[in-house]
């Protein structure tokens, strides 16, 4: 029994060398062991619009005030997540299609994708939000009437 014992921390400590090995070799950067691939995207609209419809996915949001009349999305996300961005009626619709495979979703994620969303006014009527894990952050100077965050 102690012979086992013996060579299992010898194994465990094996294991440990070579685990602190691969980092050092990394230099310690923990993004390289992420097996998720982010690009950034941009996508726009133009159109008058008073109500917000954000569907997030694992996305974190961030509202910005826009420089001119367009609705812009900038967006680092996976590369098997495309979006898009219209205005139907009164409302900013920014949807979100994720054509990942069960596989894709096995792995390491060391990224978190973003989304900052710029809109040209700072009043709106309403604001719905749909996040699986994303959060939001709405900075001063930004106002809805109405608010419904499902998460």
């Amino acid at each position: 029994m102690k012979k086992l014992l013996i060579a299992a921390a010898v194994l465990m400590l094996a294991g440990a060398a070579v685990i602190a090995g691969v980092f050092a070799y990394s230099g310690f950067d923990f993004s390289k062991f992420g097996t998720d691939d982010f690009e950034p995207k941009t996508y726009t609209a133009q159109g008058q619009f008073t109500r917000v419809d954000i569907d997030a996915g694992e996305a974190d949001v961030e509202f910005k005030k826009s420089a001119g009349g367009n609705v812009t999305a900038e967006c680092t996300e996976s590369v098997k997540t495309e979006r898009k961005i219209f205005i139907k009626g009164k409302t900013l619709y920014i949807t979100r299609k994720d054509t990942r495979t069960w596989a894709d979703r096995i792995g390491i994620s060391t990224g978190t994708p973003k989304m900052k969303v710029y809109l040209p006014a700072e009043k709106y009527d309403s604001l719905a939000f749909r996040s699986s894990t994303g959060d939001t952050e709405i900075p001063d100077g930004f106002s809805f009437d109405k608010i419904d965050i499902v998460t």
